[in-house]
Parts: structure tokens; sequence; C-alpha cells
């Protein structure tokens, strides 16, 4: 099954966009050791890290082509969660990957230059923990809550997210203060993170790993960042 409209997969413009950030990731930050400590782990240079993708198929392109270098070199697959699914009732946020069955990629392998032409998604995406579609009856916030357990369950230092912009936001108007914010953390809560976007933030649970916080000051911009909209102007008449 196929289809563009339900789960529609990245066009010619993400697929750029997906490119283009795969560039400004191989590019050392000299300027800037934070940054530069970020990229290193973003390409699996740096302490341990997994790769995780929402199950809509234009994550998962996203993340297959803007960290293609890394995913050749190491041959870690990309883990599929559900719980990364988009937050929103619109036809193209319903996933139409089957449970523990790989997704189509249309359009990976041309975009990628394979030199063979063909790319097992088998091996590069694993969907042995995809569930399937979002259920009828749950909700966001359950998704955002089942993602930060799965956080701590893991032994890595970092999880590295391909998900969608309105999830994050719910995420940081969930597990960030309501109070004492700083510019940033204001943003982080107030807009959608920029196609391609990527934000770097560390993430606390208590003793029971049943509540979960970002930590106050964490919040760090590695590209792109937060889509500040202006409110429109009014026409005069």
């Amino acid at each position: 099954f196929d289809s563009v409209i339900f789960d529609s997969p990245l066009n010619q413009e993400g697929f750029t966009q997906s490119k283009i950030l795969k560039r400004a990731l191989t590019q050392s930050a000299v300027d800037d050791a934070e940054k530069d400590r970020y990229l290193k782990i973003l390409n699996g240079d740096a302490g341990s890290s997994v790769l995780v993708s929402s199950n809509l198929r234009r994550a998962a392109q996203t993340a297959v082509v803007a960290l293609w270098p890394r995913l050749e070199k190491s041959k870690d697959p990309v883990i599929v969660l559900p719980s990364l699914q988009e937050v929103s009732r619109n036809v193209d946020t319903l996933s139409i990957a089957l449970p523990k069955t790989p997704i189509p990629l249309p359009g990976i392998e041309q975009e990628l230059q394979l030199e063979d032409g063909i790319l097992d998604a088998a091996k590069v995406l694993d969907m042995s923990e995809n569930t399937g579609n979002k259920p009828i009856f749950g909700n966001g916030k359950q998704r955002l809550e089942a993602f930060s357990r799965w956080v701590f369950e893991r032994e890595e230092d970092t999880i590295i997210a391909a998900g969608h912009s309105l999830w994050f936001r719910h995420y940081f108007k969930t597990f960030l203060a309501t109070e004492g914010l700083s510019d940033l953390e204001q943003d982080a809560k107030k807009y959608k993170m920029k196609n391609c976007g990527v934000v770097a933030f560390d993430l606390t649970t208590n003793a029971t790993k049943d509540e979960f916080r970002i930590k106050p000051g964490s919040i760090y911009v590695v590209y792109e960042g937060f889509e500040k909209k202006e409110p429109k102007k009014k026409k005069k008449v």
C-alpha cells in the first residue's frame, strides 16, 4: 500500500533541505566548542548515541538522508518509534507502515546517488519496536511520555530523534518549566522548529522514572532552530 496523502513522503524541497542539513552536519565548528561537540555526537564520533525516527515516512527519509555518512560508516540502523509520530489529526500524520514492517522510502536511492542504486530499508531501519499507526483512542501526551520512558531505558548517552515540529513544540510545552524561562526556552514552547532544524537539550527524570523535565538552560540550537513567525500586519482600509 502506498499513498501521497496519508503519511506523505518528502517532496523535492524536503530532500533538498535534508541534503543541506547533511552538509552542515559534516562540517566542523572550529569557533564554537559546544556546537562542535554536538556535531561529533551526531556523526557518531563522540560518546555513545542511538538514532531514532518517527514511523512517518518523511521523518525516516530525513534521518536517512541527513545522517547517511554516519549510517554508511557505522551500519547501525535507525530505530523507528511510534511514540514519535506527529501530534495532529491531519491525514498526512497517519502512518501507513504495518507493525514491524519496513517503511517504504521513495526517492532515497536517487537522492543518495548510491552506486548500485539499491537501498535495503530493512538494513537501515529497525522496525522491531514499531507497532504501527497511533491508536485511535490514544493522545499526544501519552506518546510524549512513552518516548521519555524509552529514553531512560537506553544505555546510550544521547538519543538523536528525527521527528516533527508540532510534536517537539508539544514536548517543550510539556516538559519545560512554567516560570523563569530564558528567551530561547520561551521560543521553544511558542514556536515550531524549522524544517530540518536541530536542537539539543538535556532530559532529566526522578527516581521512579515517571516524571520528566527538560533541564533549565540546556537547550542549544545546533542548526536552524525555531520558526519565529511575525504577526500579520493589518491592512489599512
